[in-house]
């Protein structure tokens, strides 16, 4: 049994929470999310990314690596920050401050 994504951090399944804001994320994003959220603290390989994302894109790659920017972008403002473990995948953390907040729009 997998435990859910906290409410203090997620209105799934599509957003993220940051304070009173709610972020939107996309399918693919939520699917990423919710395995590193399940396996937070280990990092998780290319191949479990390929399994839970479905994607028969011959350039999974680039999708996962734009996946991933997106979402530490939605996730900026939490605690919650993906790190990049070269050469093995993705690692999510969870630290006691958030990251900065997002930039301002021009």
């Amino acid at each position: 049994m997998s435990e859910p994504l906290p409410p203090a951090y997620f209105d799934s399944p599509d957003r993220i929470v940051v304070g009173a804001e709610r972020r939107r994320v996309s399918r693919q994003q939520g699917k990423a999310l919710e395995l590193l959220w399940r396996r937070r603290g280990s990092v998780v390989q290319r191949d479990r990314f390929a399994a839970v994302l479905e994607s028969r894109s011959t350039n999974f790659d680039t999708l996962l690596k734009v996946t991933i920017c997106r979402l530490r972008e939605a996730l900026r403002g939490t605690p919650l920050q993906i790190e990049t473990v070269y050469g093995h995948g993705y690692r999510l953390v969870v630290s006691a401050e958030p990251a900065g907040a997002p930039a301002a729009a021009a």
